[in-house]
């Protein structure tokens, strides 16, 4: 799943299909660069919301992340 989606640059199906299997795996593990690609991929699917939430939960976790920061302050414009 995360080879697939950072692989996927705009192919829509292809992001969806990633990340699709990614969340059967995301509640039992917890990695700072797959939560950031995850967040990344929900925003070129347009689900800004998710990717926001994603942002959050990985800077509760790593508050000093300095790429999610950048990106949830994009997100906030």
């Amino acid at each position: 799943g995360y080879y697939r989606l950072i692989g996927a640059q705009d192919d829509k199906n292809t992001i969806q299909n990633a990340l699709s299997v990614i969340e059967l795996a995301a509640p039992y593990m917890f990695n700072a660069n797959l939560q950031l690609e995850r967040a990344k991929g929900y925003r070129k699917l347009g689900n800004n919301d998710k990717a926001r939430n994603l942002l959050d939960e990985l800077l509760k976790k790593e508050p000093e992340h300095k790429e999610a920061k950048m990106m949830l302050a994009e997100l906030s414009k």
